[in-house]
């Protein structure tokens, strides 16, 4: 990683040391090389030899419905890219008129959740906003048999860049969760459906402690398994990622 300077990061005293941390380590996404001092302000700040300002994530969040893993998911992937200052207010709009677009066999909407349709959609609306000027994000859909983890493999390229991937996996059901790193032969993600402590299979592992970024992390194995069980991504005609990460500035189209 290279890095653009020297930065120091204030924190009020009360904030938890851990979610320092993980504001820390979130922060590496813009390659800041960040150092940690005690102070008395509010919050974060950074402060640069060019320039200074202020900077706050926000915790993943989880859903609130039986139904809404997808906005969820959608809205999270934003969270883990970018900071709060950063974010458009019709970006969280757009999420929520976007998703939830599924209608049951008695015609009441979102009783099904999201459909891949409305992932694809979201991904080109939010390759639009970045073509407006209003947010440095890209995004890539990808379907079938291009949906795998594991050397050579674009999701893992695209997480190794730095990237988050919006992915539908089962839980039973179809259930979108957010994959945000990769580590050997371990995936990190954030699932959005609340279960406790709670392992639905061997080899997974719950997390308490990373709000930021994962809750669970699980083997590569388990995702990549072509069975619905909890967190296989399933038969490849069922499968779809939407890869979303962060541009460069220069990248950006201003109207």
């Amino acid at each position: 990683m290279a890095f653009s300077g020297a930065y120091v990061v204030r924190y009020h005293k009360h904030l938890p040391i851990e979610l320092v941390g993980e504001l820390l380590y979130a922060s590496c996404i813009n390659e800041f090389f960040i150092v940690l001092c005690m102070s008395g302000h509010h919050g974060l700040s950074v402060q640069g030899a060019n320039r200074g300002r202020y900077v706050m994530k926000s915790p993943l969040r989880y859903q609130v419905t039986q139904y809404d893993c997808g906005p969820t998911t959608m809205t999270n992937a934003i969270l883990y890219l970018f900071e709060r200052e950063e974010i458009p207010p019709d970006l969280v709009r757009h999420i929520g008129l976007c998703t939830l677009d599924s209608y049951d066999r008695n015609g009441h909407c979102g009783m099904c959740g999201t459909t891949g349709a409305a992932i694809r959609y979201f991904g080109i609306w939010l390759n639009e906003l970045r073509f407006a000027g209003l947010l440095p994000a890209g995004s890539l859909y990808l379907e079938k048999e291009e949906v795998w983890f594991g050397p050579g493999s674009r999701l893992s390229e695209a997480l190794h860049a730095g990237a988050a991937v919006v992915l539908h996996v089962f839980h039973d059901v179809g259930h979108y969760i957010l994959v945000t790193e990769e580590r050997g032969d371990r995936i990190l993600a954030f699932d959005p459906y609340y279960r406790g402590n709670e392992v639905c299979r061997e080899g997974i592992l719950p997390v308490s402690d990373h709000p930021f970024s994962h809750n669970i992390i699980l083997p590569r194995d388990v995702l990549n398994d072509t069975c619905r069980d909890f967190y296989s991504m399933g038969e490849t005609e069922t499968r779809e990622a939407l890869v979303i990460r962060r541009e460069d500035i220069e990248n950006m189209y201003f109207i």
